[in-house]
């Protein structure tokens, strides 16, 4: 067996599978999205993808490293003068850096074409929300259906009974939406559309727990959604919403999404409806 050969073979197959990973998880739709719909590729999962990109990825590095073993009498020369004198800074390494350099800051600072490069992969994610539909907030599925029905204002024994006539095994109350989805093949969208279509047949409903207005988790795609849209869905003044936000130390303007506030003004999204709860309140006031 030739270890050189060998690593050298193994660096390319990982290159190429990770390839393909990187591709799926670039169109891959948001894990929201995902895990509500049970989206799968070629039999896999968004979190098996993810898995395997990971393993790949450690695989490929490993491999490069061994690869850097047998090959750096080589890799001195490209950093010898015509001397040949070993010098770090010469002009080949110092190209390879400002490539990586302006790679890596124009990423940071979102300067095109990088900043379109992730604007591209979010309009992919978009899309495929639209397709495949988003739960009524985030990560529904792990929501046990006495906590969904709740949250959604809904009557829990209906509920119940509609999944027992759509055929659905139940155990209790306190099962999750993905256990039962799990339980009987079905992804949790078709567990919600059973409960929904049940609802709708007899109109049966209660008023949420939270009550009207803000909400206080935050519910499915408030990270992408700017904050005039925000504020105009509950009747906001967008003014009065910057101003609190400035308050608490946080600087926004109304065409930032609700992830950008929350990522720069080290806020959670808690935090952020808390403030635009007190704001609803002194409007309403």
């Amino acid at each position: 067996m030739n270890v050189r050969r060998v690593t050298s073979l193994v660096a390319l197959l990982s290159f190429v599978l990770m390839l393909l990973t990187s591709t799926i998880l670039y169109i891959v739709p948001a894990g929201r999205v995902a895990y509500w719909a049970d989206w799968q590729l070629m039999g896999l999962s968004k979190e098996e993808w993810g898995s395997l990109h990971i393993n790949l990825g450690i695989l490929f590095l490993l491999s490069i490293i061994v690869h850097i073993y047998y090959n750096w009498k080589a890799i001195t020369t490209y950093l010898k003068d015509r001397a040949g004198r070993l010098r770090i800074v010469t002009t080949n390494f110092g190209l390879a850096l400002l490539l990586v350099a302006v790679c890596g800051l124009g990423t940071y600072f979102k300067i095109p074409p990088f900043i379109n490069i992730i604007q591209f992969s979010e309009a992919i994610k978009e899309r495929t929300a639209v397709k495949y539909g988003e739960p009524p907030y985030g990560h529904a599925e792990l929501s046990s259906i006495r906590e969904f029905s709740r949250r959604l204002g809904l009557e829990l024994e209906p509920a119940m009974a509609a999944l027992r006539a759509a055929g659905f095994e139940l155990v209790d109350e306190e099962q999750t939406l993905l256990a039962i989805a799990q339980a009987n093949r079905v992804p949790p969208q078709q567990v919600y559309l059973v409960i929904k279509q049940a609802e709708g047949d007899h109109g049966q409903r209660v008023e949420p727990e939270a009550g009207p207005g803000v909400p206080t988790h935050p519910p499915s795609g408030f990270g992408r959604r700017s904050l005039a849209d925000i504020c105009a869905e509950y009747g906001l003044p967008v003014e009065t919403v910057i101003a609190a936000l400035a308050a608490r130390g946080v600087a926004a303007n109304e065409t930032q999404t609700i992830r950008t506030i929350v990522t720069e003004g080290v806020i959670s999204s808690e935090e952020l409806l808390a403030i635009l709860c007190q704001v609803q309140r002194k409007t309403a006031d």
